[in-house]
């Protein structure tokens, strides 16, 4: 019985894992075509602007705009952390962050919208679940709001200058 229920389980999952590799493979063409060098740019100017005089914080605020805006327009975020890893990697370096530091913010800031996308993945699965919107769905995802100002705050924290 239990082994008809993980075979109904994978099967259930197809959809998602067909349109995983379909959005992972155009990723990285969108990468390969110079498309994620364009938003690095744009996101390490704004970040640049926006804390002229620290460069952990500049580095940090690139890899977490990044990670974010990457997938808002995948809605994968193990997608978007494997096509902007390289580019995080990068910031991180020139910023002085750690490797544990841009891995974080790079985890963290691509999950956190993930349950907030009407049209990520999760929450297409339980609002096809329960039989509901996932307009609904989302706009009730408080974790990921919660997260959002938590991770920002702790991040603007531990990159302040008087260290």
């Amino acid at each position: 019985a239990w082994l008809n229920d993980i075979t109904a389980g994978f099967s259930s999952m197809q959809d998602i894992f067909l349109l995983s590799l379909f959005i992972g493979g155009l990723s990285e063409l969108v990468r390969q075509q110079g498309g994620l060098s364009a938003l690095t740019r744009v996101i390490e100017t704004l970040a640049r602007k926006l804390t002229p005089n620290n460069k952990r914080r500049a580095a940090g605020l690139g890899i977490a705009g990044l990670a974010f805006i990457c997938n808002f327009f995948t809605a994968n975020n193990t997608v978007s952390i494997i096509v902007t890893g390289d580019t995080a990697k990068n910031l991180a370096t020139d910023g002085e962050l750690s490797p544990a530091e841009s891995a974080s913010l790079l985890d963290v800031f691509a999950c956190i919208n993930q349950g907030m996308l009407p049209y990520g993945a999760q929450v297409l699965l339980l609002g096809a679940t329960l039989h509901i919107s996932p307009l609904s769905v989302a706009s009730h995802s408080f974790y990921p709001m919660v997260l959002f100002f938590a991770a920002g705050i702790s991040f603007w924290r531990l990159t302040s200058n008087t260290k």
